[in-house]
């Protein structure tokens, strides 16, 4: 209608998504409505660097946002998957590296549990790969960068054979411990 005024990508991708920052859902049923729903609805509408950057803006400004998107995030079972689908995501692997960078390092740490069980799989997917290289170089201690590399030791030549899993297992070779580093380079010779 030409007296309908054109909304903004913030506006249309609020009004869209509304329902998920006042849902109390768990997250198996908030993030695949996120990832599959609501993204693709408005990828049809719209292209994804907008939906990305009106998301991302969002978790930047509005702290409540960012810390109800962690808290949900954060809550999932460890390898929730919903949680790695999610995070595998086009628009979705951008927020959960903005959720990474912008958290407390107990957010982090929670985040990071969920994620560590699913790292070879991360490792492998084009846009996971970027949560997992954020994960590892944003771990706020050994331990939680310990039990995002434990899962690629085994997976490690594979990995290397990939192009998003070399650059995971250059990450994990610049941030691993002495001993990790070691055993790494082991499984690569």
């Amino acid at each position: 209608d030409a007296k309908t005024p054109r909304r903004s990508v913030h506006q249309l991708v609020h009004s869209s998504a509304v329902g998920l920052w006042s849902n109390a859902a768990p997250m198996a049923r908030m993030a695949a409505p996120l990832s599959r729903g609501v993204l693709q609805a408005l990828r049809a509408h719209l292209p994804a660097s907008a939906v990305r950057e009106s998301w991302l803006r969002r978790l930047r400004e509005d702290d409540a946002a960012r810390r109800q998107m962690v808290g949900r995030l954060a809550r999932a079972p460890p390898a929730d998957p919903s949680a790695i689908a999610f995070a595998s995501d086009a628009v979705g692997s951008h927020l959960v590296q903005a959720c990474l960078r912008l958290s407390v390092p107990a957010e982090r740490a929670a985040l990071i549990s969920v994620l560590a069980p699913a790292a070879g799989t991360l490792a492998r997917s084009s846009h996971g790969s970027f949560v997992l290289r954020a994960a590892l170089e944003l771990a706020p201690s050994a331990a939680d960068r310990s039990a995002l590399i434990a899962p690629l030791l085994p997976r490690c030549a594979e990995l290397c054979a990939t192009v998003h899993g070399a650059h995971v297992v250059h990450e994990a070779l610049e941030h691993a411990s002495a001993r990790e580093r070691e055993a790494l380079v082991a499984r690569l010779l």
